[in-house]
């Protein structure tokens, strides 16, 4: 099974086009190269600055399974 990391959408669905079968047009590639972000929110570069000390043990606890398997890191 492949993933791809939301932090390099376009980079990892390069990777992942051809496994699946799927053609990396000049269009596509050049898009995903070229075309500005769209629907973009800003995005904290300290994640852990959204969460409170009281929710903390709980996303954490709720997420742990995704944060091992992804290699994530669920602290300060």
């Amino acid at each position: 099974m492949l993933f791809g990391r939301f932090e390099n959408l376009r980079a990892d669905a390069l990777r992942l086009f051809e496994p699946a079968g799927a053609p990396i047009t000049n269009g596509i590639a050049g898009s995903l190269a070229l075309e500005p972000f769209r629907n973009a929110s800003p995005r904290l570069e300290d994640f852990m600055a959204a969460y409170g000390p009281a929710p903390k043990r709980p996303v954490a606890a709720m997420g742990r399974s995704l944060i091992e398997r992804f290699v994530r890191e669920f602290s300060e």
